[in-house]
């Protein structure tokens, strides 16, 4: 590996390799240090990513897409994510549509699903925490508040 990743109390994902390292946060803090320079290190915070090549300095963090960065774990990651971006990752994934009543258009979720996981559990979960309601609509899904 080319780089030391210390747990600072969180969930994070890395791909490790031998050319690079990359971690992304999603909850807590993460110190990223190349492996040769251990006190050359940059710290997450959540929602950002950060990359050690081999041989060089960690990459100033960046936010990012949990959901699209994390995709290899097999699942979703919400995090303050409105809504609209949730249910349009969910339609994609699913190839479903999903949409919501314009009483919906301003909240934002927070959460983690496995990709496994039923579209209809997702959106009940979802549903529950927003106090909004699941209906079929044609072939796919509609929240409503």
């Amino acid at each position: 590996p080319t780089a030391l990743t210390t747990v600072l109390g969180t969930q994070f994902g890395v791909q490790a390799g031998d050319e690079a390292t990359e971690v992304v946060l999603v909850s807590g803090r993460v110190a990223l240090a190349p492996r040769a320079v251990p006190e050359q290190f940059v710290v997450l915070e959540p929602g950002q990513m950060s990359r050690v090549a081999a041989g060089a300095l960690p990459a100033t963090p960046v936010a990012v897409d949990l959901s699209a960065a994390l995709a290899w774990t097999g699942q979703f990651f919400f995090r303050a994510t409105p809504l609209p971006e949730a249910l349009a990752q969910l339609s994609d994934h699913y190839g479903v549509p999903v949409t919501y009543t314009p009483a919906l258009a301003d909240e934002a979720i927070s959460g983690t699903f496995e990709h496994e996981q039923p579209l209809e559990e997702i959106l009940q979960a979802l549903a529950a925490t927003l106090g909004a309601e699941v209906r079929r609509q044609g072939t796919g899904y509609v929240l409503v508040r």
